[in-house]
């Protein structure tokens, strides 16, 4: 669902804290930082295991406040909750700024691997660990609940997902391996198409959007965008842009390089090399836009587009990530599973093992 005001009217745009903005040193005698080397050496995996058996919580080792507690949050006018997680944990990590106590001493049992984080990508890792013959891989996640953004709800005898809701056909190898392994693929067709577990094909989101108090049904994927835009109140220069900006969009799910490979796949050595395509990731998707001489309410929509799937402004993302993000789900129905994608989470943590998980690893023990 998209909301939508009148063209070029005021948007709610978020802020937070940037990549490489100064950060305190660390305090205190014999503290140090945690580089990224010092992580990939396996420095940190007896650090977490001595935190983690002497009931410390990943926010007091690393914030220096117990417990790990979120912010106070202004009282909200609608029902239910916002779902979210502190990222204040990775970010510190990933800027150098983690401190280790220097009276904390490594300690406790030690692991094969540690795998951080229980989302879809940390549950692939720790499978592949177990596939590749380690039989101790025990994966530690922050929040109360395994999935990261492949997480459900239950409400009313249904489970519903609380983010992403479906995964696009397999076009590459690995991807196409998962499935089979998870029994979503089914066979290959002679022509090499894979074959969807039939409960499981859905034929795609509806899209509405608010336009002057009033829903009209929005341009979605793989459709020609003209019928739905021209049926929304825009002025003339407005819809054009909005339609050239959907089959733009479109255009690239089908588009290859001169290299004769896709323009964009997964993984992303195998799309194409042609240096037309790779030069998208030199400019911003807000300068590919202002080049296709897209007007103010367009470029708003691209920006709308941008913070919702990539999670940063046109401003700030690459055209290549936008492009590419957007355009790898195309091609055909979506893959809706049970609950949307945590059905995905359950199965892959039941290869790793349930007790192979541990959660809640942000918090104090009582």
């Amino acid at each position: 669902m998209v909301a939508r005001g009148p063209a070029g009217g005021g948007r709610r745009r978020t802020g937070g804290a940037r990549a490489g903005s100064p950060a305190a040193p660390p305090e205190g005698p014999g503290a140090r930082r945690i580089t990224r080397r010092l992580f990939l050496n396996g420095s940190l995996k007896a650090t977490l295991a001595a935190s983690l058996a002497s009931r410390l919580s990943l926010g007091a080792l690393l914030g220096g406040q117990a417990g790990g507690v979120k912010p106070a949050t202004a009282a909200r006018r609608y029902d239910g909750e916002l779902i979210e997680e502190s990222y204040d944990i990775a970010h510190r990590l990933r800027d150098g700024t983690l401190v280790i106590p220097s009276s904390l001493v490594p300690e406790g049992p030690l692991h094969d691997a540690i795998v951080l984080g229980g989302g879809v990508s940390g549950l692939m890792a720790a499978w592949e660990l177990e596939r590749g013959g380690l039989s101790d891989v025990v994966l530690y996640e922050k929040e109360d609940y395994i999935g990261g953004n492949a997480r459900k709800g239950h409400a009313n005898g249904t489970d519903y997902t609380c983010a992403t809701w479906s995964v696009v056909r397999p076009k590459d190898p690995f991807l196409l391996k998962l499935f089979q392994d998870l029994g979503i693929v089914q066979g290959i067709a002679a022509d090499g198409t894979p074959r969807i577990d039939p409960l499981l094909v859905g034929p795609g989101p509806d899209n509405n959007v608010l336009v002057d108090g009033t829903w009209y049904r929005g341009p979605m994927y793989g459709a020609d965008p003209a019928e739905a835009i021209q049926r929304m109140p825009l002025s003339e220069r407005d819809r054009k842009d909005e339609i050239e900006f959907y089959r733009d969009m479109n255009g690239w799910a089908d588009k290859r390089g001169r290299d004769g490979r896709p323009a964009f796949a997964m993984p992303v050595e195998e799309g194409s090399r042609d240096p037309g395509i790779l030069e998208l990731d030199r400019i911003t998707m807000l300068e590919y836009a202002r080049r296709k001489g897209w007007g103010a309410y367009t470029l708003s929509e691209v920006d709308d587009w941008s913070t919702s799937d990539i999670g940063g402004q046109a401003s700030e993302v690459s055209a290549y990530a936008f492009l590419s993000f957007n355009s790898l789900g195309q091609g055909g129905e979506d893959i809706t599973l049970p609950g949307g994608n945590a059905w995905l989470a359950g199965r892959l943590t039941d290869k790793v093992g349930v007790d192979r998980t541990r959660t809640g690893a942000g918090r104090v023990a009582p």
